[in-house]
């Protein structure tokens, strides 16, 4: 019985209730928002770098909107050049004229040192060789290098003119990587041929990592070295695609190497900066 004035006591809430209330949900710093409450904040980046981007708009003729591919990189390099196909055009005009040019002053010069034909021994043929060899090579190198960077430009969108192509370089470097280079493939094709062939695709992308990053040659193979091998897939195929582009070149009487070549070398350019996550400009004039 009560008096009517007082309440009759109350059992005390179970322990850790907090009063009989409901305890609060549990959620995650980034799970959804409580009823009533602000939004949540958006989730933290990816470890290391950015929030991924947006995907892009469907039919977009952004040239990096997908991932690499080597098809891809042919087809670039065909756009590109019909494009725009009066700087590498040139480019490759001058490269054919002035080999011809080194080629036969070349041969002279080893002749006047080494004899003629009927008059050269077995050393003096070996050494008659490895001079025009080396004058051919190094000058093939250096208007070689001349046409990666017109492509590098090309690709990233920047105007460039023929002069430009040969301004700048550092020919020392790539006359020298060109060597070391031409040395290990010949020691390579010595070894039965295949190993050749292992070189010259492993050291593909020496002479634009001495162009667009200034490395040095030994560096700079080294760089090609781990570049392709980091991509092996996506570069094997590039590389088979390209040979059969020049391929098909020669075989127009020799005349489609000067279309075949700055097609190979525009995809070669779309490769390097693609697979180095690097945006590349579309395919205009």
């Amino acid at each position: 019985m009560t008096d009517g004035q007082n309440p009759p006591p109350q059992d005390p809430p179970p322990e850790g209730t907090g009063g009989g209330q409901p305890p609060p949900p549990e959620s995650s710093p980034y799970g959804a928002a409580a009823p009533g409450g602000p939004p949540p904040p958006p989730p933290p980046p990816p470890e290391g770098g950015y929030a991924a981007a947006p995907p892009p708009p469907p039919g977009s003729t952004d040239p990096n909107a997908r991932p690499y591919s080597a098809p891809d990189s042919i087809g670039y390099g065909w756009s590109s050049f019909f494009a725009n196909p009066t700087p590498l055009l040139l480019g490759a005009l001058i490269v054919v004229a002035v080999s011809l040019v080194v080629g036969i002053v070349a041969s002279l010069f080893a002749s006047a040192l080494f004899g003629g034909p009927l008059e050269r021994g077995l050393v003096e043929g070996f050494l008659y060789n490895l001079v025009v060899s080396l004058l051919v090579g190094i000058v093939g190198q250096i208007l070689y290098a001349g046409l990666i960077k017109g492509s590098l430009a090309q690709v990233d969108g920047r105007p460039i003119s023929v002069g430009q192509m040969w301004s700048g370089l550092k020919y020392a470097d790539i006359a020298v990587a060109g060597i070391l280079v031409s040395v290990m493939t010949s020691i390579g094709t010595a070894l039965c041929v295949l190993p050749g062939l292992v070189v010259g695709y492993l050291a593909m992308f020496t002479l634009y990592f001495v162009v667009d990053q200034g490395m040095a040659p030994v560096e700079a193979i080294k760089a090609s070295f781990s570049f392709v091998t980091s991509n092996l897939g996506d570069t094997l195929v590039y590389y088979v695609l390209v040979i059969l582009v020049v391929i098909a070149g020669a075989i127009l009487c020799g005349v489609g190497l000067l279309a075949a070549l700055p097609i190979a070398l525009l995809a070669g350019g779309y490769t390097f900066r693609r697979l180095h996550q690097q945006p590349v400009a579309p395919a205009k004039a």
